[in-house]
């Protein structure tokens, strides 16, 4: 009975650590696409000076990623 208990609170707390990493991924996921879409139209707006900071946004991106990525690995 108690190994049981045990085994249900291991997959409740995996559940959890899921979501929380789910939420995550979808907030910066969301984020990603609003300043991919005001890059892709200040691009358009001023093409001589947008190009730093797309270099700097995808930079900031994959270390945001990497980031999480060594956040939950274990």
């Amino acid at each position: 009975m108690k190994f049981e208990l045990g085994k249900k609170n291991r997959q409740k707390k995996r559940l959890v650590e899921n979501l929380f990493l789910g939420a995550i991924i979808g907030t910066f996921s969301l984020m990603g696409t609003f300043v991919g879409s005001y890059i892709w139209w200040l691009q358009l707006q001023y093409p001589e000076t947008v190009h730093q900071f797309g270099i700097v946004a995808t930079v900031g991106f994959f270390a945001t990623f990497l980031f999480i990525f060594k956040l939950f690995s274990k």
